[in-house]
């Protein structure tokens, strides 16, 4: 049986560097937000940089329809 998990710590690890090599700052920042948040990846790429830089953030879930 296959199982997904993530490594929580690897991936904010990754996200971090991307964010600081100045490789891909915005995939690193969508990694981190999206550990964080709990977002599906369809929900992540409807984020954009200005919803980012605002003090809260409410995204209406793709999947359930729900706001958070």
């Amino acid at each position: 049986m296959t199982t997904t998990h993530l490594d929580f710590d690897k991936a904010q690890a990754k996200g971090l560097r991307l964010i600081r090599t100045d490789k891909n700052p915005t995939a690193g920042l969508m990694i981190i937000v999206g550990i964080n948040m709990g977002l599906r990846v369809s929900d992540l790429l409807t984020l954009t940089y200005g919803h980012l830089r605002r003090n809260t953030i409410t995204i209406n879930e793709g999947k359930t329809g729900k706001d958070r």
